[in-house]
């Protein structure tokens, strides 16, 4: 299979991430409360170790605005390398 290089798209990147979702109508103070563990467990050390230990750079949206603003900034991203790629469900 080729790389996003040999088919000409050089400035193409994979990353992998993972978050955390909520129902759309969870209240906004247990939201709050949620991210303020989530944060506190991705700054644990044995957390930072477990994920050094499987090949990913640890990083954190510190507030859920920010995670949103990572999601849009991705989904655009690869919005972008889809329609330039001609690419269809189908295919």
């Amino acid at each position: 299979m080729p790389t996003f290089a040999e088919l000409g798209y050089k400035d193409a990147q994979a990353v992998e991430w993972f978050g955390l979702f909520a129902p759309a109508k969870t209240p906004a103070e247990t939201l709050q409360r949620l991210n303020q563990a989530l944060v506190a467990a991705t700054k644990t050390k044995a957390f930072q170790e477990a994920l050094q230990k499987g090949a990913f750079e640890p990083m954190a949206a510190e507030t859920p605005a920010g995670f949103a603003a990572a999601m849009r900034s991705d989904l655009a991203h690869w919005a972008q390398l889809i329609k330039v790629s001609g690419f269809t469900p189908e295919d």
